[in-house]
């Protein structure tokens, strides 16, 4: 999968949690009942990226909902085996992170 493709992937990815944060605030804003939930194949999506990726670690949900799709990454949060910093701001970084573990995996 190119970089190109996985970040489009992605980006539609925290579209749809964008959209359902924001209509659970109209909900709460106006005080009404209710609440939206991501539609399941999200789940399914991450699954997919995982498999693609050899994704054994799961960087890819740390990336999404710990770090919230690079949002909260601070320098420190990630390091490779000799200590320099791994930057997950973007998913671009993400990507170059998962291809370098499929390479050490013997995958790609």
């Amino acid at each position: 999968m190119s970089k190109e493709s996985f970040c489009q992937v992605i980006d539609n990815y925290k579209s749809m949690w964008d959209f359902t944060d924001e209509m659970n605030d109209l909900f709460r804003k106006y005080k009404s009942d209710g609440e939206v939930f991501p539609p399941m194949c999200t789940e399914t999506v991450i699954d997919l990226l995982e498999y693609i990726f050899n994704d054994v670690n799961e960087w890819i949900q740390y990336w999404t909902l710990e770090l919230e799709f690079g949002e909260r990454y601070e320098d420190g949060d990630v390091q490779d085996k000799d200590g320099n910093n791994i930057s997950l701001k973007t998913s671009e970084n993400l990507y170059d992170l998962l291809v370098e573990n499929m390479k050490e995996n013997g995958g790609e």
